[in-house]
């Protein structure tokens, strides 16, 4: 309600309550007021204002529904105006002239006393307007209560005290003059017409009820027709009875019909093997859209429905702005099924957002399967998913095999029952995949290997429950236990029972358990070195390996494969200098040189490098991890070759040529020579040793000897 309050001022007496329906009296009721604010303040005063006002008649002072109503935008200038009532636009579901009043109804057609008028002026704010009290009611002008020479009859006014017997004539009725509302009830008898005196003519059929014939047929032209209902409000009113109200066939006891009970519209047939067909055409030439069964069974598509809803030949819509959804109860909503569509974001699902589709049992599991055997997903009531089993114990419990792509795990758990468990970042902050065996009663250990289609499994690798791996073997000697396949490779010095060897050689068809393209370290390495597994021995010359000892070079040099080797200064021998000293401590085999060693751009395979390359020549390339091989040259082109290269490739380093040449010195066995030579040169020194020994005898015999002498001189003194 607004804050402020209209007062009202009648400037001028209303009209009679009664308006006569007659051309020469105006239907329209001259008003006039002058409305003030709360404060008393004229509404206008400063300047006019247009306002919206609502004039409401009541047959009561207070309360009651008003029987007719009407709004104007009137001008209020010092708080006046003037309208003319009975011109204005209707009020929504109140009587009125005009949409959107209902029922409509003109002001001239009120006959009701007394009247009182009900008045609300828009304060131009968004609040609820207030209607001015009291009500003010209508009252008849002076002179006007009683007329000398009535210019037309009101309606309903004609009485019978007013009429003498037979008085009325057929010439004192204008043709469609006599209508129901110039008749008071049970007022015109029959004795006080003329025989013959109404005729037809003299009726208004479209006012007084009668229906105009037209040939074979009858009809009227406007208003209502009431059955059991004396004021009918629609074309055809029944009265607000329950019961039968139209036989389409039959006139007793079970039919075809309409009917109504207490908050129920019934459609009916005479049984239950009879049914009801919705459609188009006509009744002898009719097209089926729809049927509902005697037995409550509803068609779209087909004349056979074989449940409570059967759909053939198209889809089924369910569209709404909010609820979308579709919900299947069994015995009354003791077990009940959603599917539905999220209105918004939680709606039917705390996890959806809008748009989003949710099926959800609302009572028991969710069973997902084909055909009527067991189901093949099930979901408990902790959304719990079993795929095989019907009572999950996890998120998801799969009871079979599983086919999977990818899988991805992004949590841990606390507890663990016996089986694997496959968890992401199990110690916090670590980030590590875990990848664990809840071994229950077993031994324990994982198992990789290959499977046939017949279950047979071939062991790879395993890790047993006591940590220890075995890799194509059944050893357990050590924590890697590894066997070996048959391979042929390259080898660049050899560490074997006798030792480190240098040198490189071909391998073909040897056993071969591990191979690695980096360094290997450890504390130590035990090899076995046993006579019984020699043959054809025989003594080094240590006289010569002393001699070629003391002829191999030992040279300052840094490797051109800064980046691997490093750039610091070795100290050792070059292999071409011991190939002249000791040949058999040289190997020569395939390998690669760094002799081109840059980066070199790349397109469509063709590798730009300056320099004379022949077809065939091999050059090791290196662009990745994944890139990192020796390539043929498939052809050459001035400051090109072209190599068998990725087509996106647009730049790598080119590290040099394979040559068949490449020498390695064996270590091992320049240590061997300088065993030997070392023990030549004891054997030396130890003769040396024992010739001197013999030198220092003969000095000691020969000083005691002469020390004889000189006693022998001085005593002959």
């Amino acid at each position: 309600m607004k804050a402020s309050s209209i007062a009202l001022l009648l400037f001028a007496s209303t009209a009679a309550t009664t308006l006569a329906q007659t051309s020469q009296v105006p239907e329209l009721l001259s008003y006039q007021a002058s409305v003030t604010n709360a404060a008393g303040t004229p509404i206008g005063a400063t300047e006019p204002v247009n306002r919206t006002v609502t004039f409401k008649f009541y047959t009561t002072s207070t309360g009651g529904t008003p029987v007719y109503a009407e709004s104007q935008v009137v001008t209020i200038a010092n708080g006046d105006f003037s309208v003319l009532l009975g011109n204005g636009e209707g009020v929504s579901g109140l009587p009125g002239r005009v949409a959107p009043a209902s029922p409509i109804r003109s002001l001239a057609s009120i006959t009701l006393s007394p009247l009182y008028l009900g008045i609300t002026v828009d304060d131009g704010t968004a609040a609820v307007d207030a209607e001015i009290s009291p009500r003010q009611q209508l009252a008849s002008a002076a002179f006007a209560t009683r007329a000398q020479i009535a210019e037309g009859l009101a309606d309903g006014k004609l009485a019978t005290a007013m009429v003498a017997d037979s008085a009325i004539t057929t010439v004192k009725i204008g043709g469609n003059q006599v209508t129901t509302a110039k008749i008071a009830d049970s007022n015109i008898t029959t004795a006080k017409l003329a025989t013959g005196s109404v005729t037809l003519d003299k009726l208004d059929t479209s006012a007084i009820g009668i229906w105009t014939p037209n040939g074979t047929n009858i009809n009227r032209t406007s208003g209502n027709v009431g059955i059991g209902e004396p004021s009918p409000g629609f074309p055809l009113n029944f009265a607000s009875t329950t019961g039968n109200k139209i036989a389409l066939y039959g006139n007793s006891g079970a039919h075809y019909g309409l009917g109504t009970q207490s908050d129920l519209l019934q459609l009916y047939t005479s049984s239950s093997s009879a049914d009801v067909a919705f459609g188009y055409g006509s009744s002898t030439a009719f097209t089926e859209t729809m049927r509902i069964k005697g037995n409550g069974n509803l068609g779209i598509g087909t004349t056979a429905p074989s449940s409570k809803l059967h759909v053939v030949g198209g889809s089924a819509t369910i569209d709404s702005a909010s609820a979308t959804a579709l919900s299947i109860l069994q015995d009354g909503g003791t077990g009940k099924l959603d599917l539905a569509v999220a209105g918004g974001t939680g709606s039917w699902s705390s996890s959806a957002a809008t748009n989003d589709g949710i099926l959800r049992a609302m009572t028991g599991k969710l069973h997902l399967q084909t055909g009527s055997g067991a189901a093949g997903i099930t979901v408990d009531a902790a959304n719990n998913v079993g795929m095989g089993t019907t009572t999950p114990s996890d998120k998801l419990t799969v009871a079979g095999n599983v086919l999977c792509y990818a899988l991805h795990a992004s949590s841990k758990r606390t507890t663990h029952t016996q089986g694997a468990h496959l968890e992401w970042n199990k110690v916090s902050g670590t980030g590590a995949t875990y990848l664990l065996n809840q071994k229950g009663q077993g031994s324990g250990g994982f198992i990789f290997g290959e499977v046939t289609t017949a279950d047979i499994v071939t062991e790879r690798m395993s890790i047993d429950g006591d940590g220890r791996i075995r890799i194509g073997t059944t050893e357990k000697q050590g924590l890697l236990n590894v066997g070996s396949v048959t391979a042929s490779y390259y080898t660049y010095g050899h560490l074997d029972t006798d030792g480190g060897h240098s040198g490189n050689s071909q391998q073909n068809n040897v056993p071969l358990s591990i191979y690695t393209t980096g360094r290997i370290f450890t504390q130590r390495v035990d090899i076995t070195s046993d006579q019984r597994i020699k043959t054809d021995f025989s003594r080094s010359n240590s006289e010569a390996d002393l001699n070629s000892l003391m002829q191999i070079e030992v040279t300052d040099y840094a490797y051109r494969d800064a980046l691997y080797f490093g750039s610091g200064k070795e100290k050792k021998v070059v292999a071409q200098q011991i190939e002249t000293v000791l040949p058999q401590a040289v190997t020569i085999q395939r390998g690669v040189i760094p002799d081109i060693y840059r980066i070199a751009n790349v397109e469509q395979g063709w590798v730009a490098i300056p320099g004379t390359f022949q077809i065939g020549e091999r050059l090791r390339v290196i662009a990745s991890d994944e890139i990192n091989r020796t390539l043929e040259i498939l052809a050459t082109r001035d400051g090109a070759v072209l190599l068998d290269l990725e087509p996106e490739l647009r730049e790598l380093f080119v590290y040099g040529r394979e040559v068949d040449d490449l020498r390695s010195v064996d270590y091992d066995a320049l240590a061997m020579l300088n065993v030997s030579a070392t023990q030549e040169l004891n054997r030396k020194i130890s003769k040396l040793e024992g010739e001197a020994a013999e030198k220092e005898d003969t000095i000691e015999s020969l000083s005691r000897r002469l020390e004889a002498v000189e006693k022998l001189i001085s005593g002959n003194r």
